[in-house]
C-alpha cells in the first residue's frame, strides 16, 4: 500500500522531520557542527537517538540537511528580491527580507537556520553538494552588490559586501 503526501502517516513523518531541522539547527548554531550530537538532537524533540537515525542515518546528514535548508531559505529570498528592476530595489528588498526573517526567528515565530560560520566543518559524502550550493547563494547575494546607485563596486567589495 502506497502512501500519498496528505496521508497522515506521511504528516505526521514530515512533522517529526521539521521538527529534528528545527532542533538541530538550533544545536548546531549553539555548539558548532562537531560540539552537538544526534543524542541532543533527539532529546531536544523528545526522542531516543535511534528514532533521529530513522531520519538521518549521521550526524553529517542531518548537518548538510541544515545547511541546504538554511541556502534554500536564503535563495527563496533572493529570488522575491530579484523581481525588481533596478538593482538599488533589489538588494533593498533582499536585506529587508533578511532582516524580517532573522526578527522572526529571534521572536519565535520562524524556525532557526543553521549559520554557515561552521560550514567547513562537514564532511562526507554531502559535503560536495553542500558547498556547491552555499556557492551559488554566495554568488547570487555578491551578485546583488554589483552595482547599487551609480557607484560600481569591485569584486573583492561584492565578496565583502555578500
Amino acid at each position: 500500500m502506497s502512501t500519498s503526501p496528505s496521508t497522515p502517516q506521511t504528516q505526521r513523518f514530515e512533522q517529526k522531520r521539521e521538527a529534528i531541522l528545527d532542533a538541530a539547527a538550533r544545536l548546531f548554531n549553539e555548539k558548532g557542527l562537531k560540539g552537538a550530537t544526534l543524542s541532543e538532537v533527539a532529546q531536544s524533540v523528545g526522542l531516543i537517538t535511534t528514532s533521529v537515525t530513522y531520519y538521518y542515518k549521521k550526524k553529517d546528514d542531518l548537518a548538510a540537511a541544515c545547511l541546504l535548508r538554511a541556502t534554500e531559505a536564503i535563495d527563496d529570498i533572493i529570488t522575491e528580491a530579484e523581481v525588481h528592476p533596478e538593482p538599488q530595489a533589489k538588494l533593498r528588498d533582499f536585506l529587508q527580507r533578511f532582516f524580517v526573517m532573522l526578527a522572526e526567528i529571534a521572536e519565535g515565530q520562524r524556525p532557526e537556520i543553521v549559520n554557515f560560520y561552521d560550514i567547513f566543518a562537514l564532511t562526507g559524502r554531502h559535503s560536495e553538494a553542500v558547498f556547491a550550493g552555499y556557492t551559488a547563494l554566495f554568488r547570487r547575494v555578491r551578485q546583488l552588490f554589483r552595482a547599487v546607485g551609480d557607484e560600481l563596486f569591485t569584486r573583492p567589495e561584492q565578496n565583502a559586501r555578500a
